[in-house]
Parts: C-alpha cells; sequence; structure tokens
C-alpha cells in the first residue's frame, strides 16, 4: 500500500487564552473528531463544543474530505490535521490522540450532532478514577444487544472477566480516555479499538460506563461502507484480534482453567462396531442411566458405550445390566473426555450419537439427528437458537457460542454448539477431527469447518430444563466453574482459528496503520 502524501496542519495548536471560551481553571479537555465530508454536521459540533469551557482543543482529522469541512474547522479555531485520501475506520482517532495535550481526551465522530450535556458523563467519570469511560449501548433491553456487532462486544468483555459491561466498547462513540493511559497502552492501538480496550483491561486500567447515548437512531446507516468493505465485518475482525492479544499475554485458553484428563484419550483403541453407536459419559449416573440406554435402544442405535469415571455408585454395573458396553476409570476425566474416548472406541462405525447420563431424551427427539446423518450432514446439532429465549441468549456461554460461529462464517449456526448434547456426526469426520479435538468441542467444530464439513442444526431439544442443577458446576458460590471452563473452550477454538486464518480470522483490514 503507497504511502499518502505529507499531512496538512492548517491551524496552530493555541493555548487556553488564545481559544476564546474554552477556558477552565478546573478542567481541560481534549476533543478529537475524525471527519470525512461532514461539513454540516462539523460546523454545528464545533459551535457547541465553543460553548463548552472546558474543551481546550479540538483536533480534527480530516481524511478524503473534498468538501468545506476542513476550512471550517480552521475558521472554528480547531487543530485540523489533513490527509487527501480516507483513513479507514478509526485511525483519526489514533493520530488525534497523539497530538492531544489534555488529560482528559475525548473522542468523538463528526456525524452525530452531539449535546454538551450528554458527553459530561463521560469526563465526570475520568475526574473521578476511570481511565476510560464508555457508552453504554446497545442496552440489553434492546434487540440490537444481539446484532452481530454487539455480540462480539459481549463475548470480548466476557472472556476478558468485564461481563458486567455488556456491550459497551470503545468501538462505540462517543468515550473518553485519560491522557496517561493512552501512554500507557499506547495511541496507535486507538485505531483497533477491541484490541487498546483488551490491552487496557489486561494492563489493570479502570474502565467505567457511566452513560448510555443511542447512537443508532443518529448515525448515518451505511450498511456497505463508500469504500467498499463492511463495517461489521471491520469490528468482527477487530475483535479475534483482541482474543489474540489475549492469548498472546494469557495462554490459548486465555487464562481460563481446564482439569481434563486429556491424556487418557490416548489408551483407548477402536474397537468393531455397528452402523450406530451411542457415547454417553457418565459419573454417579446409576438413577437416570437406565432409561438413558432404552431411550437410545429405540432409534438405530446398535451399540452404546458408556464411560463411567469417578463414580462411587452402581453406575457401571447398571450401565452392563442395561445392555452397554462399559469403560470405566477410578478418577474423574473433566468434561466431555468420556466424549472423545467413546468416539476412538467407535471410530469404525457408520454414525456416533453422544448424548449426556443426567438425563433421558426421548427417542423421537433423537431419530432426526440420525436421519439428518443418513441424509448427508457431517455433524448434526442441537438447534439451540431455535428454541431458547432472548433473555437466555445473553448469557455468557451462549454469547460465546454465537460468536464463534460469527467470526467462522457461519452466522447460520446462531449458538449451536458441539458443546451441547444432543449431536451426532457422521463416522469418517474422525478422520478430520481428531478424537483429542472432541474433548474441546468448540475446537472440534472449528476444526470441522475449516475442514468444510457439512453441519446442520437439526432440531430443538430442551436440555436446559432438563440439566440438573449441581451448585459445584453452576453456581457463583463457587466460581462458576463449568462457565469459565466454556469460555476458556471457546477461546482456545479462536486460538485454533488464528492459527489458521491469521490473528484477524480472514477479515477485511481497511485501515491505513502506516500513517499513524
Amino acid at each position: 500500500m503507497r504511502s499518502l502524501p505529507s499531512t496538512r496542519v492548517l491551524a496552530k495548536r493555541r493555548t487556553p487564552n488564545q481559544l476564546s471560551g474554552y477556558q477552565s481553571k478546573t478542567l481541560a479537555i481534549s476533543v478529537i473528531l475524525p471527519v470525512r465530508n461532514e461539513e454540516e454536521r462539523l460546523r454545528k459540533n464545533l459551535e457547541t463544543l465553543k460553548q463548552w469551557k472546558a474543551v481546550k482543543e479540538i483536533i480534527v482529522v480530516a481524511n478524503g474530505c473534498t468538501d468545506n469541512s476542513e476550512q471550517i474547522a480552521n475558521h472554528a479555531g480547531a487543530l485540523v490535521v489533513s490527509y487527501p485520501e480516507p483513513l479507514g475506520p478509526d485511525t483519526g482517532r489514533a493520530i488525534g490522540a497523539k497530538l492531544a495535550s489534555c488529560e482528559y481526551i475525548l473522542f468523538l465522530d463528526a456525524d452525530i450532532v452531539w449535546k454538551i450535556e450528554e458527553l459530561q458523563p463521560l469526563v465526570q467519570s475520568l475526574r473521578q478514577g476511570a481511565d476510560i469511560a464508555l457508552n453504554r449501548y446497545p442496552l440489553k433491553s434492546s434487540r440490537y444487544f444481539h446484532h452481530p456487532t454487539a455480540v462480539a462486544k459481549r463475548a470480548l468483555n466476557i472472556a476478558l472477566g468485564m461481563s458486567h459491561l455488556q456491550a459497551a466498547s470503545l468501538t462505540a462513540v462517543p468515550h473518553a480516555v485519560r491522557k496517561s493511559a493512552i501512554q500507557k497502552i499506547g495511541a496507535k492501538f486507538l485505531a483497533v479499538p477491541p484490541l487498546f480496550q483488551t490491552k487496557a483491561v489486561l494492563a489493570g486500567l479502570k474502565i467505567t460506563a457511566p452513560t448510555y447515548i443511542n447512537v443508532r437512531i443518529r448515525n448515518r446507516r451505511r450498511a456497505t461502507h463508500r469504500d467498499g468493505y463492511h463495517m461489521q465485518d471491520v469490528i468482527l475482525g477487530d475483535h479475534v484480534e483482541a482474543f489474540a492479544e489475549i492469548i498472546r499475554q494469557k495462554g490459548e485458553r486465555g487464562g481460563y482453567a481446564d482439569r481434563r484428563r486429556r491424556d487418557f484419550i490416548e489408551e483407548s483403541s477402536s474397537h468393531d462396531s455397528h452402523q450406530w453407536v451411542a457415547v454417553v459419559p457418565a459419573s454417579n449416573e446409576e438413577k437416570t442411566l437406565p432409561e438413558v440406554i432404552r431411550e437410545l435402544f429405540k432409534t438405530k442405535v446398535s451399540d452404546i458405550y458408556v464411560i463411567e469415571n469417578g463414580s462411587d455408585d452402581h453406575t457401571a454395573r447398571v450401565a452392563e445390566q442395561n445392555g452397554a458396553h462399559v469403560q470405566s476409570f477410578t478418577m474423574p476425566l473433566g468434561h466431555d473426555v468420556g466424549r472423545a474416548i467413546g468416539a476412538s472406541l467407535a471410530q469404525s462405525s457408520e454414525g456416533i450419537l453422544f448424548v449426556d447420563s443426567d438425563f433421558a431424551v426421548p427417542a423421537e427427539e433423537l431419530v432426526p439427528f440420525l436421519e439428518a446423518i443418513e441424509a448427508g450432514a457431517d455433524i448434526a446439532l442441537n438447534d439451540l437458537s431455535s428454541g431458547i429465549s432472548t433473555i437466555a441468549k445473553r448469557d455468557a456461554v451462549t454469547t460465546m457460542k454465537s460468536f464463534l460461529n460469527l467470526v467462522l462464517g457461519c452466522p447460520h449456526l446462531g449458538a449451536c454448539s458441539m458443546t451441547a448434547v444432543p449431536h451426532a456426526i457422521r463416522g469418517r469426520v474422525l478422520n478430520v477431527i481428531s478424537v483429542e479435538d472432541l474433548a474441546v468441542p468448540p475446537k472440534a467444530q472449528v476444526r470441522a469447518i475449516l475442514s468444510d464439513l457439512k453441519i446442520e442444526p437439526v432440531r430443538f431439544v430442551d436440555v436446559i430444563q432438563r440439566n440438573r442443577y449441581r451448585a459445584k458446576l453452576h453456581s457463583a458460590r463457587h466460581g462458576s466453574f463449568l462457565k469459565h471452563l466454556i469460555i476458556g473452550d471457546h477461546i482456545e477454538a479462536i486460538s485454533l482459528l488464528i492459527h489458521s486464518r491469521g490473528e484477524r480470522a480472514g477479515f477485511v483490514q481497511p485501515r491505513r496503520l502506516d500513517q499513524i
């Protein structure tokens, strides 16, 4: 990419005494306004900002302007930095931040007309000790809380342990940042807002979301950007890049624990199997297992492998009495390891159906998964997206499932995931996905999609209501172990995606980062 011509500074920086109406003895703010052909809105914003006595300087980063935006900004006394060609989204923020002189820096877009009173809470939050103050947009009561870009924002906040921020993000304006925070993280990273936010969280900076401004109803809608790219794709790529930073700093699981005994998977060897096999991990499930097995045998399943681990009841004996093959382990193997071991025993089968042992799924709900495989699917998933409520789609696990499918380029899968049972796979899938991958279901799903396997949501089976609540796994009082395990699984899956497609997972990067 060729370099742009040198920038032009159209107005010299002025001191507070030279900027009439900008003076304040107690507060000084720098305002950053990237602009591209927004002369009318820019004029209104400059008139408003000049009335705010705390504003010391306005830095306008004009890029690709063919109207009078530069002249309007210059006439208003702003510091104008001019680029003849477009810089791409957010690049102007980074350039402006490098020039700002005040401790409190407010970032706005020029295509929205702002009011002083709606911006003040952001600066006030910095004065009260925050390093970064965000717009709390969109609210969870809004349908836009489930927009792909909002899902990405929520997933990143969840992975960073900042779920209280919900979908608040540096991607959205307005926001305010301390100059000292920018100096610590680096102004150049503001060009990729989720990356700056990630670095800030990992550096221990304080982030708040003190106000809500509905920018969508005031922002000009451009489904396709005027330069040919889709902003949704840019934002998704930004968030993958942010996850890459988490992985760089905290490891392939983002610092989330994994207690699985993956070493036991290699100890299993394949057995001869019939056309359809079911795999059922079980630990202390002697009461529910008989019904689970009965329902499985009502389908085309001819062999059932119960992977009993860590039980102190009669799970193994009950499984054998009901016609299942049993492989026992004295210690708990951890979540989903039993699936992997069972799959290793059934590699020669036509298809494998995975269910859990703590509740029985009626045969009529299982049959469609087998039929989908026989009709040509490689993997048949529980269609959770069609059955769970909008409220349920807000939870951390569902958000991570949805985000992973989005960045895999499979938005039609919604929250469908190999994490959830029941699901089925064609036997030959194990020639592409290793049995070890099955121990981390989202990772197996990434491997499948990267290998162009055919994945289909089949039908909704309500496993949420049927699944037995276990305080040690589910309760926040016990550390929400299962939730954190699944979050870590999805970060590990994203790590595989990044390894295959690059740190933006193949999403476009239209910014002129070389100009910062």
